[in-house]
């Protein structure tokens, strides 16, 4: 497309339009023979840009563009820039880059990263993966590409020529039967995480939220577990204790008797544990509820080994699990079940923290098909 320029009288000196663009508007001047350019919304935008941009090349305030790889700038950014995000969001936004934005452009300069690479990452994330996975990889490559353009690392954001690709519609993720369930918790109970899952099915806690437990959290007077925190894992700074993305997140579940004894059972085999050790006990400063045999958290990705391993001895068994269980499909065992039991949807939504009850009907809508007949033969007496 051939470059179309409005009236030069209507623009200020150094301003120039190209129809056809996001930002159509170009500011460009030169300084001892470097020239420094830009593109813009709008013209009153182009000025405020090329106003601060000599400002800074007159001050030597300016980093002309750099050799910078988009590897090298992510944890500069991440580190200088997004320094009051959560730990568990900052372990997303690593997962993100490491999974799905380093294999592609992670060698390459900022500088030399061009649009349609951009747009293939946005694309194949929108093909392959959820609508949360494209959500993330774009929040982490906006905001990375933004904060390269106002250092002036990059002369121009490739991003904002990108478009939104529709995201990949994805299965909704069902919960076991009751005989599914009581199957994989059979072949669980051996394994050190059994209480780890079958809390899950009790309560319905994430496993960042059972992670992040700690002893007080556990207000075995009044029969509550108070969800406070969230542990995440990062491999370059460890172990992460925050709090949950919401409000809602911070709630109080009530504590069943049969996930009272778990946590009893789990407090007598830690403090064994810690009197047999003595001073080799490390400890973890939190008094989580669950840790390993010396005291240290315990990180959700040994767990994800855990189940994978259960599954497969399972299905080796020829026991069938549907396709992608993982330990959150133990959460929605949890929430089918109380739906089976005819729990109030508001009700529910409360327990599993989520932020609003279309949250909770969207995913949960659909019952077991045994409660569904159920459902219907109450109904049909009254018609």
């Amino acid at each position: 497309m051939g470059k179309k320029e409005k009236d030069k009288d209507e623009l200020p000196a150094g301003v120039r339009y190209y129809a056809g663009r996001k930002l159509p508007y170009q500011w460009r001047f030169m300084v001892q023979g470097e020239t420094y350019s830009g593109y813009e919304s709008t013209v009153k935008k182009a000025e405020k840009a090329m106003r601060d941009r000599k400002y800074e090349v007159e001050h030597g305030l300016y980093e002309k563009e750099e050799n910078t790889t988009v590897a090298e700038w992510f944890p500069e950014w991440l580190n200088l820039y997004k320094t009051g995000i959560k730990p568990s969001t900052r372990v997303a936004y690593e997962q993100m880059f490491r999974l799905y934005i380093a294999p592609v452009i992670g060698k390459m300069r900022l500088r030399d990263v061009r649009v349609t690479q951009l747009q293939k990452i946005l694309n194949d994330t929108a093909a392959s993966y959820s609508r949360s996975t494209l959500t993330m990889t774009k929040i982490v490559l906006n905001g990375m590409f933004k904060q390269a353009y106002k250092r002036g690392i990059i002369s121009k954001n490739a991003m904002v020529n990108t478009d939104s690709p529709a995201a990949k519609k994805g299965k909704k993720k069902g919960a076991l039967t009751r005989e599914q369930q009581t199957a994989f918790l059979q072949y669980a109970e051996k394994s050190e995480y059994y209480p780890l899952f079958r809390l899950a099915t009790l309560t319905g806690m994430r496993i960042g939220e059972l992670l992040g437990l700690s002893w007080e959290d556990v207000d075995f007077q009044n029969k509550t577990i108070h969800v406070r925190h969230t542990l995440s894992w990062s491999r370059k700074l460890g172990f992460l204790l925050g709090e949950p993305k919401t409000d809602a997140g911070m709630r109080d579940i009530p504590l069943l008797p049969d996930a009272e004894q778990m946590f009893h059972e789990q407090r007598t085999r830690q403090l064994s544990a810690r009197m047999a050790l003595g001073s080799a006990w490390i400890g973890n400063g939190r008094d989580l509820v669950f840790t390993t045999a010396t005291g240290q958290p315990v990180a959700a990705q040994w767990i994800d080994r855990t189940v994978r391993r259960i599954v497969y001895r399972m299905r080796t068994d020829g026991i069938e699990l549907p396709a992608g269980f993982s330990f959150h499909t133990l959460r929605h065992c949890f929430a089918t079940r109380c739906i089976e039991m005819g729990m109030n949807m508001k009700t529910l939504q409360v327990i599993l923290g989520h932020s609003s009850l279309s949250i909770t009907m969207d995913v949960y809508a659909d019952v077991m098909p045994d409660t569904k007949q159920e459902e219907m033969v109450r109904v049909a007496a009254g018609l």
